[in-house]
């Protein structure tokens, strides 16, 4: 069993609260950082959104501009040939002045040609689609068929990130409403002005995004784990300063201030606690009582502060021949106690001897006389209270105070 010095008390209270408020603290920079990671995916995915928006205000601006003027012409050439589904247009292609032929550009047929542009140089792209396109490169993939059946019910817009070709895109798709000027491509399909034609779908690729959002989250994990240690060593400050603080009042509370041994409260705790050990395993256990002789006398004759000059004295006598393992108190006034586990009574009697020579050998100017004192030894029975225990190594003490004081006695 192991018994701990008053004055190097094991500080349990000030290191558990310093556990916790590290756990409390790490868990604070923990979801500080979770949710500063959450609010920056959510700036990615806004930048994304924001993107698309503003490509398909674009392009819906270019669309009703050009059906307002019922398309535009451009030169005929491989990338650009006479669109067939206007085929049913009397000056669907035309010859200028000059004999160079032109042919009509209808707003899809334009958006088309842009959005090809975009796809080769990685740029925001979009598409136009339909449940019932007249080109069948404009027939929906799964998730715009979701987003058209979704704006039949009313949705305004659908947007999400979604893979594509094994990259992070974002999609945004929003319903095409016929407008008049598209009845000229659209009647026969049966649309009616104001009815859904069907969707423009828009892809923002993530992977710039993604690559910013990189450099942020290093930035953001790096300035919390720096937050984090600031912290951690405020925390290491200042349970330092609690466990000297909490030493201190643990000094103060069990130690005898004169001698700085124990006090008579903290010893007797601590030896309920070793009989119940040595009785459950067996192992002896003994106590010394001591008391200065004729302590009195050296008050009476030199002075209150000679004699704490004498105390002070034994207790580091006391202190410097016991183990890490004993105790060693005042126990009031002029009188003291040790308690020794694992220590006979007989072996207790060659400490206590060599502890009465010790103090026996010191000189305390201005006294003239030398100085010493009496021990009582009794050794623990399965059958002792403390109040036994003590009792029967003060008889002893008083034992070897009859027989003449400055020796040894068993009881």
């Amino acid at each position: 069993m192991e018994y701990a010095d008053p004055a190097g008390s094991r500080l349990s209270r000030p290191r558990r609260f310093g556990w916790i408020l590290i756990g409390v603290w790490t868990a604070v920079v923990a979801a500080s950082l979770v949710w500063n990671l959450v609010q920056q995916r959510r700036e990615v995915i806004d930048l994304a959104y924001t993107a698309a928006t503003t490509l398909y205000e674009k392009d819906f601006l270019y669309r009703r501009w050009g059906a307002g003027h019922g398309g535009v012409y451009a030169p005929v050439t491989a990338k650009t040939p006479p669109n067939p589904y206007l085929s049913h247009l009397p000056e669907r292609d035309i010859l200028t002045a000059s004999g160079r032929r032109l042919t009509l550009i209808n707003p899809a047929y334009m958006n088309r040609q842009v959005y090809e542009l975009a796809q080769e140089v990685g740029q925001p792209q979009g598409h136009l689609h339909s449940l019932n396109p007249l080109r069948p490169e404009n027939v929906p993939d799964p998730w715009e068929t979701s987003a058209l059946k979704a704006f039949e019910q009313g949705q305004p817009e659908v947007r999400g990130i979604e893979k594509m070709d094994g990259k992070a895109v974002f999609r945004l798709m929003r319903p095409f409403i016929t407008e008049k000027s598209c009845l000229g491509c659209h009647a026969a399909q049966g649309y009616r002005e104001g009815e859904i034609q069907g969707g423009i779908s828009l892809i923002v690729p993530m992977a710039p995004l993604q690559k910013a959002q990189g450099a942020m989250m290093v930035a953001l994990i790096g300035g919390h784990g720096l937050l984090w240690l600031l912290g951690m060593v405020g925390i290491v400050v200042a349970v330092r300063n609690l466990e000297r603080a909490h030493l201190q009042i643990i000094t103060l509370v069990n130690t005898d201030s004169l001698t700085r041994l124990a006090n008579r409260r903290f010893f007797i705790d601590f030896l309920e606690k070793a009989m119940a050990f040595a009785k459950r395993h067996k192992q002896p256990l003994s106590v010394i009582m001591a008391d200065l002789d004729k302590f009195k006398a050296i008050n009476d004759t030199y002075g209150h502060q000679a004699g704490d000059q004498v105390l002070a004295a034994f207790g580091r006598v006391l202190h410097a021949n016991i183990r890490q393992e004993d105790l060693a108190a005042r126990f009031g006034g002029e009188e003291f106690i040790l308690m020794l586990p694992g220590i006979t009574a007989e072996d207790a009697a060659i400490l206590a001897e060599r502890l009465r020579e010790n103090l026996e050998n010191l000189a305390f100017p201005p006294l003239t006389t030398r100085v010493t004192a009496s021990f009582g030894i009794a050794q623990y029975q399965p059958d002792d209270t403390f109040e036994t225990l003590v009792k029967r190594a003060d008889e002893a003490l008083y034992a070897a105070k009859a027989a003449g004081r400055n020796r040894v006695m068993i009881g």
